[in-house]
């Protein structure tokens, strides 16, 4: 679709040089998350081989299942973690914290020590616990940026401020040691904890920038809302587009339609009901 001779992008260019391309905001943000350091990559590669323990076996599905129902537990299954479903990686983490003595439980009857091991040891559960908090947040962002009514300036004002918050934690772990901003480590500040906290915080703000490189939104504050009271001319249109965009500021019957339509709709309707704004 966007190859750089022939496909679509590059024929649609052709015919119109000022058409901006961007690639899925939902892939971008996918590609970005899938960076871990080499101190919580291990977390997420020996949760994968847990699950996939039980879940590849239909006997240990039924053994599993009825040690939870046993100890009443509010699930009664582990999630199947897949490269390609993007909101996997969160829910299957999510799930596996929360069945976490149950799995212990499960892997000691299987005499699997080396999983008991891992599932007993402090830094390492705090791992599980900050990169299941961490892909929540993930997820949050992918869900938000879905929709018939999400477009291109509302998606980049979500991921723009979600990379402010990522400097943000980022700049609340290094300063006051605390990581309180994840509910899931219980406050759990070991130098080990802090330094894999830091070290993931500082490769997601690097691959948002490099996925996701600063766009200036504001020169298209005049399509968010044309009927603002104070607009400056900073879009970057011509002069007889700027002449075309006062008159349609003037427009009160086009004013209460604004307000009555979504975005697209408002657009597409002065698209097709007028011939003053081409």
């Amino acid at each position: 679709m966007v190859g750089s001779l022939k496909e679509f992008v590059t024929r649609a260019i052709k015919r119109n040089a000022n058409i901006i391309s961007t690639h899925c905001f939902l892939h971008r943000e996918s590609l970005a998350s899938k960076i871990l350091p080499v101190a919580l990559k291990p977390v997420l590669d020996k949760v994968v081989s847990m699950v996939n323990i039980i879940k590849s076996r239909p006997l240990k599905i039924r053994v599993f299942k009825n040690l939870c129902i046993f100890m009443e537990t509010k699930y009664e299954s582990l999630l199947l973690h897949t490269e390609v479903r993007w909101l996997s990686g969160g829910k299957v983490l999510r799930r596996f914290l929360e069945l976490n003595d149950e799995l212990m439980n499960f892997f000691q009857k299987e005499n699997m020590d080396d999983f008991v091991e891992y599932l007993q040891n402090d830094i390492w559960c705090a791992k599980l616990a900050y990169l299941a908090n961490s892909f929540d947040y993930l997820n949050c962002v992918d869900s938000s940026v879905q929709g018939r009514k999400e477009n291109f300036l509302t998606m980049t004002n979500k991921l723009t401020a979600f990379r402010k918050k990522v400097i943000f934690w980022k700049n609340r772990v290094l300063e006051k040691k605390k990581v309180d901003i994840y509910p899931s480590l219980n406050d759990n500040t070991t130098d080990d904890i802090i330094s894999a906290v830091t070290e993931h915080l500082t490769l997601l703000e690097e691959k948002i920038e490099f996925y996701f490189p600063s766009i200036n939104v504001e020169t298209y504050d005049w399509i968010h809302n044309p009927f603002a009271k104070v607009y400056t001319s900073n879009s970057k249109l011509s002069y007889q587009e700027e002449e075309e965009l006062i008159n349609l500021l003037s427009d009160r019957t086009l004013k209460m339609k604004f307000s009555e339509m979504v975005l697209e709709e408002f657009g597409s309707f002065c698209k097709k009901n007028t011939q003053l704004y081409p």
